[in-house]
Formats: C-alpha cells, structure tokens, sequence
C-alpha cells in the first residue's frame, strides 16, 4: 500500500514516516496478511513561497517550466513544485513545504515527464540549491536567476 495524503486548500507533506510490524520504503508499506502494524506520520504544511527569475545569457525568459525538485524525488513526489515564468522571467513557486531542493527551468519543459527521477535527473545537474528550513513561513526570494535549459 502506498500511504498519502489530500487535502484542499492546502498543501501538506509526509515529513516523518515509520511502521512497525510491516515493511516500509518510502511512503509504501508491504503487509502481511493478518498482521496488525502500527504507522506513525507526521504532516507538514506548505507555508512559502519561492521567488526568481529565469534567464538564458543574461536576459529573462518568458513560459520556461519551473521546477523545484525534492531530495530522494522518488520518495518524495508530493514535494514537487511547478510554475511557469510571467512575461518578465519572474515566477512564484508556492505552499512548499520545508525542505532541501534544486530549482530549474526548462524551456519547453511542459510536455517532459517531470515528476519521474530518471527523467528530470538530467536537468538537476545544472540546477541550484534551494534549502527552507523547518520553521520558514513567508517568501524566500533567490539571489541569483534561475538558468534556462533547453529541453
């Protein structure tokens, strides 16, 4: 079984996850039959925001695909983030929660399968750290432009 959760309005993410009795990797759980396994989850709510600009040789890109990627992706696939770069190259990545991750744009990134490690591990290399610790709220506005990558 895979454990998630859904909420509306707001965005949450699984920070602390563990099982006795049963078999865990990352957010899925093996059972065995008649077991009775005790799970224990701890939820975090997104409360920032990231802003940046996305430029390519200097100059801001317009509808590059913004990309805030998780450490350990795989495990972690509720903590992705998307957004689209305005007219000016700025972009607004919202309700992310705390976290360690690379941020990139790729130009004409929109039909990429995105959220698959293999597939998006190309474009990490040439992305930046971004890092939002745990008692964070509000804006964190990066200090350099994000580089656009061609797809």
């Amino acid at each position: 079984y895979e454990i998630i959760q859904w909420n509306f309005g707001r965005s949450y993410t699984i920070a602390n996850l563990s099982a006795e009795n049963s078999q865990l990797s990352g957010h899925v759980i093996n059972l065995e039959s008649g077991s009775t396994p005790k799970i224990s989850l701890t939820l975090v709510g997104g409360n920032v925001s990231i802003n940046g600009v996305v430029k390519r040789g200097g100059k801001p890109v317009a509808g590059a695909m913004v990309v805030l990627i998780p450490q350990s992706p795989a495990d972690h696939l509720d903590m992705f983030r998307r957004d689209q770069s305005d007219q000016d190259g700025t972009f607004t990545v919202q309700a992310v929660v705390p976290g360690e991750y690379t941020i990139l744009a790729i130009e004409g990134g929109w039909d990429l399968e995105w959220s698959q490690p293999n597939v998006i591990a190309a474009y990490s290399k040439k992305g930046q750290p971004v890092q939002v610790s745990e008692n964070r709220t509000g804006t964190v506005t990066l200090s350099s432009a994000v580089e656009a990558q061609s797809k």
